[in-house]
């Protein structure tokens, strides 16, 4: 936590953002940290007594996000309080502030306060609520200005971002062999489902091998919450033997999204092949062995 700052004046907000800036700089090993802007209440004198504040970091775990979109997570409880062997009340400067690396938008909103002046022996409770615009880690820091004798401090706030998913089922799909040239069979569903708390976008549906696998695709652009959709595939045998293919969605979930697809055909032509002409091969000379003389004699010179 920051001590030994004490808000005395409305013209010292600005070093307050720069104090977050660089409290920020330091934890996040970042220099493009922003601070949320307001101008501050009255100041009151500091008094000698000291505001605790518990926790000092507080985690969010991860909400889902279907870009641009992230939920909301539920609110978490920072305390405020004064000692009761403490000598005065102190006051609790307002508005309180967020510097978030990630502004604009801010990923940590204060949701409520309680906060205004705390007797000694008494509490007040700020509530913040995490809500990302995107994957991987969130941080921030909340400022927490006040005239007790240990100044301005600091809570951490962390939270993580995670790309939602799409459900598909099933996620391959086998169909019986047919004879080639047939029309195509009784389409096969492929269910489709959001299963996020916030609305899914599917940019496109497509079929990999369009001449053997045709689709129908009953889904909307944007799928809600909780809703769920159907693509069909009909197989139609375009040649013999194996055909594969596969269906792919294209969205803003966590991907790729994709159905195999399998199927063979019968009956077609049977492709025939052409014979390859071999080369002959030429036969190899065998050279003539040179001729024996009888012991004595000699070869007749021309």
């Amino acid at each position: 936590m920051l001590t030994g700052l004490t808000w005395r004046s409305a013209l010292r907000l600005v070093a307050v953002v720069g104090c977050a800036t660089m409290l920020m700089a330091g934890l996040l090993g970042s220099s493009t940290s922003r601070a949320q802007t307001a101008t501050p209440t009255s100041t009151p004198t500091t008094v000698g007594s000291k505001l605790n504040i518990s926790p000092d970091l507080v985690g969010f775990g991860s909400e889902p996000v279907l870009p641009p979109d992230g939920v909301a997570s539920a609110p978490k409880t920072i305390k405020l309080s004064v000692a009761r062997n403490q000598p005065a009340p102190v006051t609790i400067e307002t508005p309180l502030l967020i510097s978030d690396q990630n502004a604009p938008p801010s990923q940590f909103t204060i949701q409520s306060s309680t906060c205004s002046v705390i007797a000694p022996g008494a509490s007040c409770t700020i509530s913040i609520v995490f809500q990302p615009n995107g994957i991987r880690i969130r941080r921030a820091i909340l400022l927490i200005t006040s005239n007790a004798s240990n100044g301005t401090q600091s809570v951490r706030l962390v939270g993580v971002g995670r790309q939602g998913k799409l459900t598909v089922n099933p996620r391959a799909l086998a169909f019986p062999r047919g004879v080639v040239g047939a029309l195509p069979g009784t389409g096969r569903p492929v269910t489709l489902i959001n299963r996020n708390p916030v609305p899914l976008t599917i940019n496109s549906i497509t079929s990999s091998n369009p001449d053997a696998f045709t689709l129908t695709n009953g889904c909307p652009g944007v799928l809600q919450p909780s809703a769920s959709c159907t693509v069909s595939a009909a197989f139609s045998a375009d040649r013999n033997g194996a055909i594969r293919g596969a269906i792919h969605i294209v969205d803003n979930a966590a991907g790729p999204d994709s159905v195999r697809l399998s199927g063979s055909g019968r009956g077609g032509p049977t492709p025939v092949r052409t014979a390859t002409a071999t080369a002959t091969k030429r036969a190899t000379a065998v050279p003539t062995p040179p001729a024996v003389l009888p012991r004595g004699a000699f070869p007749v010179m021309h």
